[in-house]
């Protein structure tokens, strides 16, 4: 009985320690982040639209939405993101494809980008994704 009860005591401290490193990992990272502004959509119909934008000095994330506003159905439309550093040099580009959307419907894209120094970005529509 001695036993389990040392066992649970240790188990119930491991726990709390696994969840207190958690909350410290979350809360130190989540204040390395800063807001990304610096974008520009070059695409007016379909709208596109940046919900949130946030950066690190070695990775970042992008959200927003694509809504068909051009009264037609919209098949295999790829979205690219380029990237610049603070003097606008070019980083690289990031493609997701849009199989199909409806006239008036509206999808919700991410990206999840590694590049370091990211100041600037360039939001538009192509055609397909260059190989």
């Amino acid at each position: 009985m001695k036993r389990m009860k040392t066992f649970w005591t240790y188990f119930l401290l491991f726990v709390c320690l696994y969840l207190f490193v958690s909350l410290c990992t979350y809360i130190g990272t989540k204040q390395l982040q800063r807001d990304l502004i610096n974008y520009e959509i070059l695409t007016e119909s379909p709208q596109i639209a940046i919900e949130e934008s946030k950066a690190t000095y070695s990775k970042g994330y992008i959200s927003g939405k694509i809504t068909n506003n051009t009264g037609s159905m919209l098949e295999n439309t790829v979205i690219k993101l380029s990237f610049y550093n603070s003097d606008k040099k070019y980083i690289d580009s990031k493609y997701k494809k849009i199989k199909y959307l409806n006239v008036d419907a509206t999808e919700k894209f991410n990206f999840i980008y590694g590049y370091s120094n990211v100041d600037y970005i360039t939001v538009e529509l192509v055609d397909e994704i260059p190989r």
